[in-house]
């Protein structure tokens, strides 16, 4: 079986619970961004779409629709319209960095490349 080269990350629970913008979120919201992150980490973006999102995250369409104006704010717009989280961008693409990286060294035998 083949491992996806991030199934996992690395979660700084203490920057969640110091967030007071995360703090101030009901418990549904924070479900629902969590849900987000998730998503974020694993495709890279979601869709500008609360509809969209309910289907995505498997939820009641109405606990989205309220929890969304408050959890929105998190994300920023890329060029095509959909949503990513800037944080989690910036982690995904150096974790994706890293991957390839051992991917190379483990075709080499497990020696890292000379540095230039």
């Amino acid at each position: 079986m083949k491992q996806e080269p991030l199934a996992w990350y690395p979660w700084y629970w203490h920057r969640w619970q110091r967030s007071r913008r995360v703090l101030r979120l009901t418990l549904a919201a924070r479900g629902l961004y969590r849900e987000l992150l998730d998503e974020c980490w694993r495709v890279g973006r979601i869709p500008d779409d609360p509809n969209a999102i309910a289907a995505l995250t498997f939820a009641d369409e109405q606990d989205v629709l309220r929890a969304w104006p408050t959890v929105r704010p998190f994300f920023a717009v890329r060029p095509d319209g959909d949503l990513y989280h800037p944080d989690m961008a910036d982690l995904r693409q150096h974790q994706l960095q890293r991957h390839a990286a051992q991917v190379l060294n483990g075709r080499k035998g497990g020696r890292p490349a000379k540095p230039k």
